[in-house]
């Protein structure tokens, strides 16, 4: 076979079905039958112009398989019968020994003598692998008689097929996307209008962008141009006066050094400095404005204290503190305390690293309207609100930091949210945890933005405008909570059960922490009917529906005799 004449001659069938003594697959189990009819009972010595090659290519074929010759050797006292030759094959192709025969042999057989051999059981095992292999073939006819007739499309109407292409461009809506349910055309649609009980309402629940574009794609939540062209003298200041070292602290820090940070400030009165300035208080019901004076004084540029340095004092000036959201801030605070037990626990709970960067996002809000106060000594708990500058260089590392925390954020939830499959059968808690925490956050910022003054920003119309973007995020978070926990909600776990109880890794301190929410929110649903009318989304969908799965599981808890 190695021999370049071997690929001009014709091409020879027969090496194309399997050996005897083996099967379809090229596994050796079938026995070796050296007295049987050739395979399919094909004439090899009837072409004898190509007898030669036949046989060089068999013994190829059988030097290839070392399972060929093994079997062979230990059969040295079988009778063979002679072989026959062709009439123009050389001598040398028929002379071989009775013990030694090769498959070179067994295929010059002519069909004549193998089909004189009385051994009927070999016979049956060749018409048994024929059979398999009539079996196994199957052949297609190319040329049916059958008409077929090719199946056409489902034809549609011109205004219906361009409704589904305008549908495809906009994309479907948050609520008929997780909910897996159709969502035709139209701002809103109408499964969302039904939803929300109307049109208005049902426009606020009908998103059909991702968390990612609803933030980023229009304007800023926080006032950054302000905030830099407040701080934009001092940066491009090169003259650097000499530094006094003082501290900053918060209200409501413990009297101890670490709730004290030293800073380096220069004196600087910027272009338009005023001496006083306003400050404003604002609860989830009131606003107070307090007018304070303004220092001349800004922070050492080449100096400025990292934004960790800041959160280190300013979450020192939190505990013991309740949010001031008024009706939200027993729930809240539950839901703060829960999240920030669940983060210190080991690093293999689920959807940790994301909790902590919501925890992270909290924390850069929360920091971003707080003014410090600014000391010469650790020992004095009274002092004076920072200058405007130094407040504005603050905020500016504020901005900095939170853009790039809630970027983050936002993308890693679109990609757990919007999943082909689902949110993950471990991660329903963590990001019910998520969804609650981002909900505070932006309520609270929303009550921050609806009580600044506008002489503060660009033009009130963009201060309007940040204020409706916050809301529309305050909605977006709604319609996803509502669309995700429907007909559940992890309120109503049992955690006695192990399967429960493994979704905290069974911690005593975390369950108990849960359970508080589960006790916060009877209160919270006590004292709805004090919301205010932009929470109107937040109280239907969530609120009662949460009180309604609460009282359908007691019911359901008592009728089984648990409770």
């Amino acid at each position: 076979m190695d021999d370049h004449s071997f690929w001009n001659q014709p091409v020879d069938f027969p090496l194309f079905f399997p050996d005897e003594g083996f099967n379809l697959f090229g596994d050796p189990s079938f026995d070796f039958d050296f007295s049987a009819s050739p395979f399919l009972d094909f004439d090899y010595s009837s072409t004898n112009q190509h007898d030669v090659a036949s046989n060089d290519r068999l013994e190829t074929l059988s030097n290839t398989h070392s399972g060929i010759t093994t079997p062979m050797t230990s059969h040295d006292n079988l009778e063979v019968s002679p072989v026959l030759t062709c009439e123009h094959a050389p001598a040398s192709k028929s002379g071989h020994s009775k013990s030694h025969a090769t498959p070179q042999g067994i295929g010059t057989r002519s069909s004549d003598q193998s089909s004189k051999a009385p051994n009927s059981a070999k016979m049956s095992s060749s018409e048994t692998l024929k059979r398999k292999i009539d079996q196994s073939v199957i052949v297609f006819s190319s040329t049916s008689n059958k008409e077929v007739t090719p199946r056409k499309r489902k034809t549609f109407s011109a205004s219906r097929r361009k409704e589904v292409a305008l549908n495809r461009m906009v994309g479907v809506c948050i609520q008929c996307k997780l909910r897996k349910s159709r969502c035709n055309f139209g701002l809103p649609c109408e499964p969302c209008i039904t939803r929300a009980g109307g049109a208005a309402l049902g426009h606020q629940l009908c998103m059909r962008q991702s968390l990612f574009s609803i933030r980023f794609d229009h304007i800023d939540l926080v006032n950054q141009a302000r905030i830099e062209s407040d701080t934009v003298e001092i940066r491009a200041l090169h003259d650097i006066p000499s530094s006094t070292p003082m501290y900053l602290w918060f209200t409501g820090s413990p009297p101890v050094p670490e709730a004290f940070l030293k800073v380096h400030v220069i004196d600087f009165e910027s272009s338009g400095f005023e001496p006083t300035r306003k400050v404003i208080e604002n609860d989830y019901f009131h606003r107070a404005v307090f007018t304070v004076p303004n220092r001349r004084q800004a922070l050492d540029p080449r100096h400025l204290p990292s934004v960790e340095d800041v959160l280190q004092i300013f979450i020192l000036s939190r505990e013991g503190t309740r949010p001031s959201l008024g009706p939200f801030s027993g729930l809240q605070k539950a839901v703060q305390k829960f999240v920030e037990s669940y983060c210190d626990r080991r690093s293999d709970m689920p959807m940790k690293s994301l909790l902590s960067k919501i925890t992270r996002l909290q924390l850069l809000f929360g920091l971003y309207p707080v003014i410090p106060s600014a000391v010469s000594t650790p020992e004095r708990t009274e002092g004076e609100l920072a200058s405007l500058t130094i407040s504005a260089q603050i905020r500016f590392l504020v901005c900095e930091e939170l853009r790039s925390v809630e970027t983050q954020v936002c993308s890693a939830l679109d990609r757990l949210v919007y999943d082909q499959v689902n949110i993950g059968r471990q991660n329903p808690l963590a990001v019910w945890a998520c969804l609650w925490t981002l909900l505070f956050i932006y309520k609270n910022h929303m009550i921050y933005t609806r009580s600044t003054l506008p002489e503060y920003d660009i033009s009130p119309m963009i201060h309007a405008s940040r204020f409706q973007l916050n809301q529309h995020l305050y909605n977006t978070l709604t319609s996803m909570y509502a669309a995700l926990y429907n007909s559940t909600s992890p309120l109503t776990l049992d955690w006695r059960t192990e399967e429960i109880s493994a979704l905290l890794d069974r911690d005593p301190e975390l369950i108990k922490l849960f359970c508080n929410i589960k006790t916060e929110m009877f209160w919270f649903y006590a004292v709805k009917d004090s919301l205010l009318e932009e929470d109107t989304l937040f109280k239907s969908l969530i609120i009662e529906n949460e009180s309604k799965l609460l009282r359908a599981h007691i019911k359901a808890a008592k009728k089984k005799g648990i409770l």
